[in-house]
């Protein structure tokens, strides 16, 4: 029983590892953009409003919380499965 979980705690470590190598490419408005659109959606309307005046954001509706948009790495990967906007490496 033991042999189980030290084999499912590997294949977190292995998982771990290339998501840790995985890098990451965005521009900054988009990134802004994102955060603004968590801040509406968890009712944060006050601090979205500040960060698109700061930031300069356009107005637009946010990004339903079960849009199938996920943005994906260069960096080909096994077995990708796509949850909402997680992406999944199994």
């Amino acid at each position: 029983m033991g042999g189980c979980h030290l084999q499912i705690s590997l294949d977190h470590i292995r998982k771990a590892d290339v998501v840790a190598q995985t890098k990451i490419v965005y521009k900054e408005k988009e990134l802004l953009q994102l955060i603004h659109d968590h801040l509406v959606q968890n009712g944060l309307e006050q601090s979205a409003v500040a960060l698109q005046r700061e930031a300069g954001l356009s107005t637009r509706h946010p990004i339903p919380p079960n849009s199938s948009q996920f943005y994906d790495s260069p960096t080909p990967s096994r077995h990708k499965q796509t949850v909402g906007r997680a992406l999944l490496l199994s």
